[in-house]
């Protein structure tokens, strides 16, 4: 029955077995074994656990315990079985594979990749230790290395839904891979995860050129202290509650006091973090959602298979990324005039664009902290930045920032980057590329309550490429530190037009990556410009439509009633 994925019946069986042999360890091992694999991680654990204290030699009992102590969420005692299962037995793959991932929640990444290492030369064929490896190596900025892991991974196991999430995620990132790829991996995607899920019906919905109060749902598994909450917050806070009723799915897990502002700004709320996809449609299903927006996409926590199913009428997908759901069955995805100019279109993109009037964000600044001069009058010296995901600082960023530190005597840069093999690669590439290790501030992590404060010690902040910031770059104008970006060929490559455009500021932004690096050495050497816009460039941020939220929404609301009429 196991073995047929009954699993309910063959525990009831497993169970008996034990009661009628109490002392029978092979019967109780495949009792542990399925209830395991059933989610009964608390009473898998703790017959593992007995199962290693009577027979303390057996490595596999000790590495399906670390595993059941692992799903159960007790890291610590997973970890000690784990360990114990590799030093009876070596070369028990699973065991390094599960013991690398507590190693590299705790931080320690490149013992991760070792281990992740060893279970492959161990067993080529476990696909998600290559999916895992891929994982870390995206924490150390080896993004190339990590999408061959996914590639890898997904070869070996086409079903592995999480990285199939994983590498259209990252793709993204990527300066490689062209937008008809994307498009080609997103119909792989579709093929071997969602592709058979079927569509429900629905029923007629009457008129649709009144006014009546439209249901609009937002799911995220981002309701908590998380950047994309300081996005959609304003917008919770500023719907027309006359004219739509607002619901909230969330799938966050472990809520904060932010999930609790949210929660307060819904008129319904609804966790479903335990619900599965189906349960999750039929449930928004019920409440007649009119409209339902996704805003996740691909990332971390997205639940595309409730859209799959297509619950909601209309279906939309806005704020995670610049990218696309590959759903045939999300209808819409918001963009602006910068992001997405009325004649183009990538080929990846699966709904329709429909473009709010100036931008698709509403920005809300994490506090008001007091803006230093320009480090430049202090020390002579100009000092460029970036604090975005190590992953979006590709070697063709690193040479361009090294072309542009070469041009700007003395001049230096600080960068966000992991420690260990990351910046051992960065110092090198660059030492490589003409810039002494000097003239490179290499940074950590900084706490969050003093990350704005980082700005103050940049005159110009580089945008990354080809995904540009966004929070980032919204935090650096908020702080009145310019911020140099190009417009290229994909959508993520306008982030940063989009937004300085909007601030008024289109001449920081360069027509192709030459004039991206002239814009900042013209910049470096013109003092009394920096003084300018260090002392300006919060107010042009203020008084944008980046945050106008309560514009902002009205234009939004406007769009979802365009939806509905067409």
């Amino acid at each position: 029955m196991r073995e047929l994925n009954e699993v309910e019946s063959a525990i009831k069986h497993f169970r008996k077995a034990v009661e009628l042999a109490p002392a029978d360890i092979d019967s109780q091992a495949n009792l542990a074994n399925a209830l395991l694999e059933h989610g009964v991680f608390e009473e898998a654990s703790t017959l593992f656990g007995r199962l290693a204290r009577l027979d303390p030699s057996n490595a596999g009992i000790q590495a399906r315990y670390g595993a059941a102590l692992l799903a159960h969420g007790d890291r610590a005692a997973a970890k000690c079985a784990l360990q114990e299962a590799i030093r009876l037995d070596s070369r028990l793959s699973r065991g390094h594979d599960m013991l690398a991932s507590i190693i590299q929640q705790e931080g320690d990444v490149e013992l991760a990749i070792r281990h992740y290492q060893t279970a492959i030369d161990l067993d080529p064929a476990i696909a998600r230790a290559h999916s895992n490896l891929g994982n870390a190596y995206i924490t150390c900025g080896l993004l190339d290395d990590a999408i061959s892991c996914f590639v890898r991974a997904l070869e070996l196991d086409s079903s592995l839904a999480l990285t199939h999430d994983l590498l259209l995620y990252w793709l993204n990132y990527s300066s490689k891979v062209t937008m008809d790829e994307i498009a080609g991996v997103h119909a792989v995607w579709r093929k071997h995860i969602v592709g058979t899920i079927p569509v429900m019906s629905h029923p007629k919905t009457g008129h649709t050129h009144g006014t009546r109060r439209l249901r609009v749902g937002y799911m995220s598994p981002d309701f908590r202290d998380h950047v994309m909450a300081r996005f959609i917050l304003p917008i919770l806070e500023n719907h027309d509650r006359h004219d739509f009723e607002i619901f909230c799915y969330s799938n966050a897990g472990a809520t904060d006091e932010v999930t609790e502002r949210c929660r307060g700004l819904a008129d319904h709320w609804t966790d479903i973090t335990r619900l599965s996809d189906e349960q999750a449609a039929r449930h928004i299903r019920e409440a007649r959602i009119d409209i339902l927006v996704d805003l996740a996409m691909h990332s971390s926590g997205n639940r595309l298979g409730v859209f799959a199913r297509k619950p909601a009428p209309i279906q939309v997908t806005y704020l995670s990324n610049v990218s696309t759901t590959g759903l045939r069955t999300v209808d819409y995805r918001i963009g602006d005039p910068f992001l997405d100019p009325p004649d183009w279109r990538d080929p990846s993109y699966t709904e329709e664009t429909l473009r709010m009037p100036h931008t698709t964000l509403c920005y809300t600044p994490p506090d008001e902290l007091e803006i230093a001069a320009s480090p430049f009058f202090a020390t002579g010296r100009i000092t460029f930045g970036n604090f975005n995901n190590f992953c979006k600082v590709n070697e063709a960023v690193l040479e361009l920032w090294a072309r542009i530190l070469r041009a700007v005597p003395d001049s230096r840069l600080m960068m966000l980057v992991p420690k260990g093999h990351a910046q051992i690669h960065t110092r090198r590439f660059m030492e490589g590329s003409g810039i002494l290790a000097e003239r490179l501030l290499l940074v950590e992590r900084v706490p969050k309550e003093e990350y704005l404060s980082v700005y103050n010690q940049i005159d110009i902040a580089l945008d990354p490429f080809p995904y540009q910031g966004s929070t980032t770059t919204c935090d650096a104008l908020w702080m009145s530190c310019p911020v140099v970006t190009y417009a290229g060929e994909r959508g993520v490559e306008r982030v940063g037009q989009s937004i300085l455009e909007n601030i008024g500021h289109p001449e920081l932004v360069g027509k192709n990556l030459d004039e991206y690096a002239e814009i900042a050495i013209r910049l470096a050497n013109d003092p009394a410009r920096l003084a300018n816009l260090r002392s300006s460039l919060r107010q042009a941020l203020a008084s944008s439509p980046l945050m106008d939220a309560a514009g902002f929404t009205s234009d939004l609301e406007n769009l979802y009633r365009d939806m509905w009429h067409r």
